[in-house]
C-alpha cells in the first residue's frame, strides 16, 4: 500500500498566485529550484498553521502574507483541499468508479489546540474548495487529530484495554497536541467500545517546524546573516538540506555519541562561501563551537562539503521541543489524576512520533511519575490521524462526551431585580427600563462551564424573548470565556468576554411578547446552536461562524 499521506505543501506562482503544485511535487519542485528562479515562487509548507492566530503572525506568517497578498489563510488552505479533490476524482475516475460529491462524507482533521474560530475557518476553506454544498453542511465533519489517533490506537495488535485511561501525544511538523480519554465497553457502542474525554485537550504550536527553524538559526549562527540569506534563497540547495535534516532529527537518540554528517551540495558551498569569511565557513563544516570530540579532524579535512553537527548541539537543537511535549503530558497526567482517572497508557503519534529521542525522554520522564504506565508507538504513527479520522466519520458518537475548553453564554438583558446581582456591585451600571421593568444590559448568561462534562448528544438549553413591542427580529450574541465563572456576574464588554458570533430569527408578526428556546450542543468538535420560536414553531440552526478574518 502506497504511504497514505502527503505534506500540506504549496507552490505558487508568485506574479499570478497561481498554485504549480501541491503536496510532495511541490517540495520536490522547491527542493530543484536554482536561485535565480526562487523568487518566482512562493513555496509554503504545513498551510494548516496559517490558520493558528499565534504562527499567522511570526516572521514566517508575515513573509507569506506579503508575497501572497491576494489570498487569505483561508483561501490557502481552500486552494490545498481544492487540488486534493481534484486528485480524488482523478483516482475515481481512473478506478471506473462514479464520483457523487453529495454521497460523500468528509472528515478533516484539526489540531485539539484550535479555536473555534480556527474550526470554522476549516470548514469555510472546505466551502470554498468545492467539497460542499453549503458552509453548515452535515458531510463535513471535523475531527481532533489526537482524538483521532487516538481511536486506531484502540484496537489489536496495540496493547488496550477497555476501562484504560489513554493519554494521546500527537507531535507532528506544527504541533503538540494531546488528548486523554477513557475507553470503556458497550456492546451498543460503534465498534463495541466508547471514549469519554477526562480533561480537555490542550496542545502547542511546538512540533518539529520548531527544530527546523532552531537548526535554521544554527546555520546563521555559524555562518553570518548575509551568507544564511544567500544559502536560504537558494530554495533547491536548501530542500535538499532540509530533507537530509529529517533523518538526522529523527535518528537522534539519548545514547547518540557519533556526530551527524549533512552533504552540502556544491550550489550551498558556492552560496555559502560568496558570502561568507573562509573562518565562517570552516565553523559551518566543522561544527562549531561545539566541535572537537565526536569526530576525526582528518575526515573533516578530507570532506570539505560534509557539515558535520555535534551532538551537544544536536541536543540543543532537538530538546525544547521535546521538553515542551514532555512538559505538556506530565500536566494531562496530573490533571487525570487530579479528575480521579490517572492515565494508564499512553501512545504517541504523529509525524514526530519517529523521533527516537521524543520517545525515550517521554518515556523516562513519565516513568518517573509511574514506573507502571505504558508508552508506545504504532507501527505506523504517521498515519494514525488518517484511519482514525476513518473511524470517527463512521461513527462521530463514539466519543460520548468531551470537557469543555472555555465557559459559553451570550448577552442577555436582566431585570435588576434578579437574585444574581445580590452580591454584585453594579453601583456603576446604567439600568435601562424594557416594557417598563428595570434591566441591565449585556449581562452574560452561562450556558455551559470550562471543564463541564457535555455528551455527544446533549442539549443545552434556555428562553429568551423580544425586547420590545413589533420587534421584527431578535438576535442572539454569543461569547466564550476562557476561564470558568463560577457564579461571578460580568458582562459580555467585559475584555474577558471574547465574541463567538450572532444567530438571527425573524419574530413573528403581530405576536407580543414572543419567547424563544435557545438550544446548543457542545458535545462535538463544533458547536452548533437552534432557535426557535414557541409561537410560530419555526427553528433557525447554524454552527457558529466567524466572519473577522484577514
Amino acid at each position: 500500500m502506497p504511504y497514505p499521506k502527503t505534506r500540506t505543501t504549496l507552490l505558487y506562482d508568485a506574479v499570478t498566485e497561481e498554485v504549480v503544485a501541491w503536496g510532495y511535487p511541490a517540495a520536490s519542485m522547491a527542493k530543484n529550484l536554482s536561485a535565480a528562479d526562487a523568487e518566482k515562487f512562493v513555496y509554503i509548507d504545513r498551510v494548516k498553521l496559517l490558520l493558528d492566530e499565534k504562527w499567522a503572525a511570526s516572521p514566517q506568517g508575515e513573509q507569506i502574507r506579503l508575497r501572497l497578498q491576494n489570498r487569505s489563510a483561508v483561501q490557502i488552505i481552500a486552494d490545498f483541499l481544492c487540488k486534493m479533490l481534484e486528485q480524488i476524482r482523478t483516482d475515481f475516475a481512473a478506478s471506473d468508479r462514479p464520483f457523487d460529491i453529495d454521497s460523500i462524507s468528509w472528515v478533516l482533521t484539526v489540531p485539539a489546540m484550535w479555536t473555534d474560530k480556527a474550526k470554522d475557518h476549516m470548514r469555510e476553506a472546505a466551502f470554498l474548495a468545492g467539497m460542499t454544498a453549503t458552509r453548515d453542511s452535515p458531510s463535513l465533519i471535523l475531527c481532533l487529530e489526537p482524538e483521532a489517533a487516538l481511536l486506531s490506537s484502540s484496537f489489536p495488535p496495540n496493547d488496550m484495554a477497555f476501562d484504560d485511561v489513554i493519554l494521546s501525544v500527537d507531535v507532528g511538523g506544527g504541533t503538540a497536541d494531546m488528548s486523554a480519554m477513557v475507553m470503556t465497553e458497550d456492546a451498543t457502542a460503534p465498534f463495541g467500545r466508547k471514549f469519554n474525554e477526562v480533561v480537555p485537550s490542550r496542545g502547542t504550536v511546538h512540533g518539529s517546524i520548531i527544530i527546523d527553524t532552531m537548526f535554521e538559526r544554527y546555520i546563521e549562527e555559524q555562518v553570518g546573516p548575509a551568507a544564511w540569506v544567500a544559502l536560504r534563497s537558494d530554495t533547491g540547495a536548501w530542500a535538499k538540506i532540509l530533507a537530509q535534516w529529517v533523518s538526522i532529527k529523527h535518528d537522534f537518540d539519548s545514547d547518540s555519541t557519533a556526530t551527524a554528517e549533512l552533504t552540502l551540495s556544491r550550489a550551498a558551498l558556492k552560496a555559502v562561501r560568496g558570502a561568507a569569511s573562509p573562518e565562517a565557513v570552516d565553523r559551518l563544516l566543522s561544527g562549531g563551537a561545539d566541535a572537537g570530540s565526536d569526530s576525526d579532524d582528518d575526515d573533516k579535512d578530507a570532506f570539505d562539503d560534509i557539515m558535520y553537527i555535534p551532538v551537544a548541539t544536536l541536543r540543543r537543537i532537538i530538546g525544547p521541543v521535546v521538553e515542551q511535549a514532555i512538559a505538556l503530558a506530565i500536566e494531562m497526567m496530573r490533571d487525570c489524576e487530579m479528575h480521579g482517572q490517572p492515565v494508564t497508557k499512553v501512545v504517541v503519534v504523529g509525524g514526530f512520533a519517529g523521533s527516537r529521542y521524543l520517545v525515550q525522554q517521554l518515556r523516562a520522564a513519565l516513568h518517573q511519575i509511574n514506573p507502571a504506565i505504558s508508552v508506545f508507538v504504532p507501527s505506523v504513527p504517521g498515519s494514525a490521524v488518517l484511519t482514525g479520522a476513518v473511524l470517527y466519520g463512521m461513527a462521530p458518537k463514539i466519543v460520548a462526551s468531551r470537557v469543555l475548553q472555555r465557559t459559553y453564554g451570550f448577552a442577555e438583558a436582566v431585570p435588576t431585580a434578579d437574585t444574581r446581582f445580590e452580591s454584585t456591585d453594579t453601583s456603576e451600571w446604567a439600568a435601562v427600563s424594557i416594557k417598563g421593568v428595570p434591566c441591565y444590559m449585556n449581562v452574560f448568561t452561562v450556558l455551559a462551564e470550562k471543564d463541564q462534562s457535555v455528551s455527544a448528544s446533549e442539549v443545552l438549553s434556555t428562553k429568551t424573548h423580544a425586547l420590545i413591542k413589533n420587534q421584527e427580529s431578535i438576535k442572539l450574541f454569543l461569547f466564550a470565556v476562557d476561564e470558568e465563572v463560577n457564579g461571578v456576574v460580568i458582562r459580555t464588554n467585559n475584555p474577558v468576554c471574547k465574541p463567538l458570533g450572532i444567530i438571527e430569527i425573524a419574530t413573528t408578526p403581530g405576536s407580543v411578547d414572543e419567547s424563544f428556546e435557545v438550544k446548543f450542543e457542545f458535545g462535538s468538535s463544533e458547536i452548533k446552536v437552534h432557535l426557535t420560536s414557541t409561537v410560530s414553531g419555526e427553528t433557525q440552526s447554524t454552527l457558529i461562524h466567524y466572519d473577522d478574518h484577514q
